[in-house]
């Protein structure tokens, strides 16, 4: 089944013996486009706390229905917090640093230790999209596989105004700047008109 990110953020998900809370995003390794993690808050507690649930802890999804987890709820209060695995946005977030010893010009702290691929979907769509020919819109979404839970392909949107969208394969990404909030692809502006669009609308 092809799922949208953009969907499932925000949607409730089902634990073995009961409501687990909010899915709040998607992380996924942009090496390998494999979707790494489901990040749940758990709103049934005060503080509400966020979990990255493993992608493989999710049952097989049915059209129409709700995610939900092969895990219970004390399972999933027990997954790591989000801290454990920032994505690439957020490592950089650690604090700031003086830089020649002057505090009032300060500079990013020192990368997190911590995966250099790991993305966040929330934060990804949105990116804008480099052709090899220069730029074509932005991510409006990303189509995810579920049953081999990796990321399929991009929706690529031109121009911010509602319009027509393109499916864009993960293949013919050849990079992602987290820092100019862009992604680079090996095709041209033609090859992304020309790509598939027919599949956009029918996402879960």
């Amino acid at each position: 089944m092809l799922l949208s990110a953009r969907r499932l953020q925000g949607e409730r998900v089902r634990a073995m013996d009961g409501d687990a809370g909010r899915i709040d995003d998607v992380y996924f390794d942009d090496a390998s486009w494999s979707v790494r993690y489901m990040v749940v808050r758990d709103d049934r507690r005060i503080p509400e706390k966020e979990h990255l649930v493993p992608s493989r802890a999710v049952a097989p999804p049915a059209a129409g229905r709700r995610l939900a987890f092969t895990l219970r709820r004390d399972e999933i209060e027990h997954c790591p917090g989000i801290e454990s695995d920032p994505p690439v946005s957020y490592q950089f977030d650690v604090g700031r640093v003086a830089y020649y010893g002057d505090e009032t010009f300060l500079t990013w702290g020192v990368r997190a230790s911590s995966n250099p691929h790991l993305r966040a979907s929330s934060i990804v769509i949105g990116y804008n999209v480099h052709a090899k020919d220069g730029g074509f819109g932005h991510v409006t979404d990303l189509v995810l596989d579920s049953e081999r839970w990796a990321v399929k392909a991009l929706v690529v949107t031109a121009g911010w105004l509602p319009g027509k969208s393109w499916l864009v394969d993960t293949a013919a990404v050849e990079g992602i700047d987290w820092a100019e909030r862009c992604i680079h692809l090996r095709m041209t502006r033609a090859q992304i008109r020309n790509a598939q669009s027919s599949l956009v609308g029918a996402l879960e």
